[in-house]
């Protein structure tokens, strides 16, 4: 549903997703300098168990959806969560989980992005993280001030989730800096965290773990 600043109301439901004869799940939404929205989700029109990234832009000029486009290159990899943020010069970073690198349990996810940088060109899918035997997942990003985003997820450390963080310059598609460990290994999982950035590029996140009293 979209706010109407104009009415000060908001307006009738909207569909991104065209496609209603499949299920879809865990959307997430940003907005460019336009004001324009951009949304992505988990689709299940191509299998009912294979899971994949779609987006879609809305047009303010005809005030619909534009046409869904699949965002995984991957066509085999079941993806679970995804998350999106759009920043400097309307560039945009979508960071998602996928298995096609699972061991043959099928048990583990890596996290993945891809960046519409500012040639106006999507990358290729990345992976963030690249051990197949440890569990990744769960990511969220947030824009900086810069052009740089920045990204958290869980994995498994010592056989606990744990948060980390890491950042990605649009321009390059690459990351860059080191990785921060956010939470520490202890005897609680963490993990759904989200991340938000100020205008000088203090990264804050938020998670959720397993302690006792939180």
């Amino acid at each position: 549903s979209m706010y109407n600043l104009t009415s000060g109301q908001w307006e009738r439901s909207s569909w991104p997703s065209v496609d209603v004869s499949s299920s879809s799940a865990n959307a997430s939404i940003a907005v460019n300098s336009t004001n324009s929205p951009f949304a992505v989700w988990i689709d299940y029109r191509d299998s009912v168990v294979l899971g994949r990234v779609y987006y879609s832009w809305y047009n303010d000029v005809a005030k619909n959806w534009t046409n869904n486009s699949v965002l995984m290159d991957n066509k085999t990899a079941r993806a679970y969560s995804v998350d999106v943020a759009i920043g400097y010069n309307d560039t945009i970073l979508v960071v998602w989980d996928d298995d096609r690198d699972t061991d043959l349990s099928g048990n583990y996810f890596e996290t993945y992005y891809r960046v519409y940088n500012n040639t106006k060109v999507w990358t290729n899918d990345t992976a963030l993280t690249s051990d197949d035997n440890i569990d990744s997942g769960t990511p969220a990003v947030a824009a900086g001030y810069d052009d740089i985003y920045y990204i958290t997820w869980s994995e498994v450390v010592a056989g606990k989730y744990e948060v980390f963080l890491k950042a990605i310059n649009a321009t390059t598609g690459l990351a860059i800096g080191s990785l921060k460990g956010i939470t520490s290994s202890d005897c609680a999982d963490s993990y759904k965290s989200d991340v938000a950035v100020t205008t000088n590029n203090i990264e804050h996140t938020v998670w959720e773990d397993k302690r006792v009293g939180t």
